[in-house]
């Protein structure tokens, strides 16, 4: 399909539209007419690039380096998860995990394979552009229905037609306390879901303010508090810790990149025990939870996952633990190797791509990298359109990076 000394430049554009398309779909699907082909397309584009690559494995050479090879581990495990699945669940059930969870890892290879003889600064404004899009998208979207629900007062109930289908009205129930203006009802945002959108913002919030861009950074802070999330505030707090250690010592906030993950979840789960007495935390998780968790999971659902809907450790809106139930032991445990390996390729490297006191592009992908990780412990916003897709973009232009870099390093010592 590809020959060898074909033109690929096309390429990019294919995986811009994907992620446009996984974007708005939520917004899309409630307009008459669009529900089922809007609701499909998000993934039947995943399936291309998957497609794409597939072809493109045979054309061109895999860059290999331990980031890629942690990936195809990874893309073994999950492959792995979906055959039981599709065995035991059939291919409906199966639905939800196949989009969310095999089709994005694809964008790390398309990523990969297309970008591979592009120059730096070309690989750069592509995933800038790529994600001012989604940003342009997320913070065009969210100021829509902040003005009109709660300035202009209108009734926008239209943008949650597909919820009314689905049965599920808790966006009726979305209020909450702002900072600025009191009681506000809450933007449900790209991800349909405050406190996942929220998170988002404060995401783009430190990324832009690490890369310089203050204008859009003030945009994103003032939204982000807008959206009266705990879950945003935290995120942001968090995000400027990050850049005030970095003004000191960029090894340091390596260390502190470590740590926050952990400390995260534990505010969550405590946070949600104190929500409770202990009689209620021991009667209705300890002995009920727990022992049911370790008695109705089989060995391969411990170690491969259940793919479906899991118990959930700690309670209900700690979605992060239901995410990595789904995937299993393994394939979590391989995520955390990914995510420290990242961190620790970045510590080594730490004094070669800091330049005139600026954040680098790999620390500043890092840091989103690592906000949308912090957000997601409270909803699983890595594991949703299109936020696993920008994920996945960002993991392969690390990778790329990396891998220029050391051939710049080992240049420069007379090595190669």
């Amino acid at each position: 399909m590809f020959s060898r000394g074909y033109n690929y430049k096309f390429l990019p554009f294919i995986l811009i539209f994907t992620i446009f398309i996984s974007t708005t779909y939520r917004y899309l699907r409630n307009i008459p007419g669009l529900e089922n082909i809007s609701q499909i397309l998000p993934y039947l584009m995943n399936a291309v690039i998957a497609f794409i690559v597939l072809v493109l494995f045979f054309v061109r050479k895999l860059p290999i380096n331990n980031i890629s090879y942690i990936m195809l581990f990874m893309t073994l495990t999950l492959t792995a998860s979906l055959t039981y699945a599709l065995l035991f669940f059939g291919t409906t059930s199966s639905a939800y995990f196949i989009g969310n969870y095999i089709l994005p890892i694809f964008v790390y290879f398309y990523v990969i394979l297309v970008f591979k003889k592009f120059e730096l600064p070309d690989l750069y404004r592509f995933v800038d552009g790529t994600l001012f899009l989604v940003f342009i998208l997320l913070t065009a979207s969210f100021s829509m229905e902040f003005f009109l629900n709660n300035i202009a007062k209108v009734d926008i109930t239209f943008l949650y037609v597909y919820w009314d289908l689905i049965g599920n009205t808790t966006y009726h129930e979305s209020a909450a306390n702002s900072i600025l203006f009191g009681r506000v009802e809450r933007p449900w945002g790209i991800m349909m879901m405050p406190q996942s959108t929220g998170g988002l913002l404060a995401a783009f919030s430190i990324y832009y303010l690490a890369e310089g861009k203050k204008v859009r950074s003030s945009i994103a802070i003032v939204l982000s508090i807008l959206s009266a999330t705990g879950t945003a505030l935290f995120v942001l707090l968090i995000g400027f810790v990050y850049l005030f250690i970095l003004r000191f010592n960029l090894k340091y906030t390596i260390y502190l990149l470590l740590l926050i993950p952990l400390m995260v979840m534990m505010f969550f789960f405590l946070w949600q025990m104190n929500d409770l007495t202990y009689a209620e935390y021991y009667n209705g998780y300890v002995q009920n939870i727990f022992p049911g968790t370790l008695n109705n999971l089989t060995v391969f659902q411990w170690l491969f996952g259940q793919i479906l809907d899991s118990p959930i450790l700690g309670g209900g809106e700690f979605r992060f633990i239901k995410a990595l139930f789904r995937v299993g032991l393994i394939t979590s445990v391989i995520m955390a190797v990914l995510f420290f390996y990242l961190l620790h390729k970045l510590f080594i490297y730490s004094d070669f791509i800091m330049k005139n006191g600026n954040v680098n592009k790999i620390y500043s992908y890092m840091i989103f990298i690592t906000l949308c990780i912090t957000s997601s412990f409270h909803y699983d916003l890595i594991f949703r359109a299109p936020v696993n897709l920008l994920i996945m973009m960002l993991i392969a232009a690390i990778s790329l990076i990396y891998q220029r870099q050391s051939l710049l390093i080992l240049r420069k010592k007379g090595t190669i």
